[in-house]
């Protein structure tokens, strides 16, 4: 089996876990300040997402929404283009689906004429 394909032995199911939840609890603005504090310091792994998300705030992402014409001859990734995608995922609280609407475009092979 390639990768990407379909079989009988994988699952596509998501055990119920904190983890799985805790970015948006967290982002929600839901908890108070304190509780925010002890979230963070009894799960260690939430701190790198939680002040990624700080970091990113303000950062401007609409510039990839603009289609590289020259993405065939591209060679590598530009440097700020994850920044710019992860900032605009958090912007949509992690919904991939309302990412891709908004990028639209290539994104969404709106190039194809389908």
């Amino acid at each position: 089996m390639g990768f990407g394909q379909l079989g009988v032995n994988l699952s596509f199911t998501q055990e119920a876990a904190f983890e799985t939840i805790a970015f948006h609890i967290i982002q929600s603005c839901f908890l108070d300040p304190p509780a925010t504090a002890n979230i963070l310091a009894a799960h260690l792994l939430l701190h790198p997402p939680h002040d990624t998300t700080h970091h990113l705030a303000d950062y401007d992402f609409s510039w990839i929404q603009t289609p590289n014409p020259d993405w065939t001859s591209q060679s590598n990734i530009n440097s700020d283009k994850p920044d710019a995608f992860l900032s605009c995922l958090f912007h949509f609280k992690m919904d991939v689906d309302l990412m891709m609407q908004y990028l639209g475009g290539s994104y969404m092979a709106a190039h194809h004429d389908v």
